[in-house]
């Protein structure tokens, strides 16, 4: 790392009008957001990643803070985030069209995936007990007190 060029850096922006300093921030942050070709659909994805503006919007609709974003995927940052806002906020539609078009998909593959039984569940679980517990002991219940739960 060359820590000359990086002083000097520094004091270049410390010398900045805010004007300037508000437009080398804005430039910055646009350099962010990137849409490549054949990455992950052509989506806006958060520069050198391939996680997608949508996908980190989603998450935060559906109520996940910075915080946990973060936690989630290490490599983002708080800048990274207040980029993928910035987008959102300028290409709200696109986003929101990939949201909702991936959202179809999940629930056309909810629609396939097949309806376990209680006991098909306690079989599927039987390694995570020990041996000889009553969780390891399956009998075959009434089902009729149990409800589909619907969104």
């Amino acid at each position: 790392m060359n820590s000359k060029l990086i002083d000097s850096l520094v004091q270049l922006i410390d010398s900045l009008e805010i004007e300037e300093y508000v437009l080398l921030q804005d430039k910055l942050q646009a350099r962010i957001i990137q849409k490549t070709a054949g990455v992950c659909g052509g989506h806006a994805c958060i520069r050198y990643t391939r996680i997608p503006v949508w996908t980190v919007i989603s998450l935060q609709q559906q109520g996940a803070d910075y915080q946990e974003i973060i936690q989630n995927f290490p490599m983002l940052t708080l800048m990274d985030l207040t980029a993928v806002q910035a987008y959102y906020e300028t290409h709200k539609l696109e986003i929101d069209r990939a949201i909702a078009s991936h959202q179809d998909d999940a629930d056309i593959e909810m629609e396939k995936t097949e309806k376990l039984s209680l006991k098909d569940v306690a079989e599927i679980m039987r390694p995570y007990y020990a041996e000889r517990s009553d969780l390891t002991e399956f009998v075959d219940v009434d089902n009729s007190d149990f409800y589909e739960y619907q969104d």
